[in-house]
């Protein structure tokens, strides 16, 4: 398993992690706490320090450029649904706004999407051959 892919794994146990957490705060604790989850995300910053990138070959680098091609793309899928959601849902109420504590958690989980899909998508892109010629 090469740096890459050991990277993305950790990242993905991280986001994963930290996605869980959340969600049982949600639910257990309460929904003003949940958002302190996300502090979980902060171990990703080792992520550089913990595996050495130094020997990175042609096909590594366009497998990371096509994850986070995937990556980004999840992430701006999220924002937009979920504004259109919110969006949707407020519409029609009375009172069509929204409390400014959920534009954080808007903008934290598509971080979250973004880390995991690309991470995800990594590991998957790895485990099957590449053709470049393409």
């Amino acid at each position: 398993m090469s740096n890459q892919q050991k990277s993305a794994l950790y990242v993905l146990v991280v986001g994963i992690l930290a996605i869980l957490t959340y969600l049982v705060l949600l639910i257990f604790v309460d929904p003003n706490v949940a958002p302190a989850a996300m502090a979980i995300l902060a171990l990703t910053a080792a992520t550089p320090l913990l595996f050495s990138m130094k020997t990175v070959d042609e096909r590594e680098r366009h497998l990371a450029r096509r994850a986070a091609v995937a990556g980004g793309t999840a992430s701006y899928l999220f924002l937009v649904a979920v504004c259109m959601i919110i969006w949707l849902l407020r519409y029609r109420s009375a009172e069509p706004t929204i409390a400014v504590t959920v534009l954080p958690q808007i903008v934290m989980g598509a971080c979250v999407v973004l880390l995991v899909v690309r991470s995800a998508t990594l590991l998957v892109l790895t485990r099957r051959p590449l053709d470049l010629s393409a």
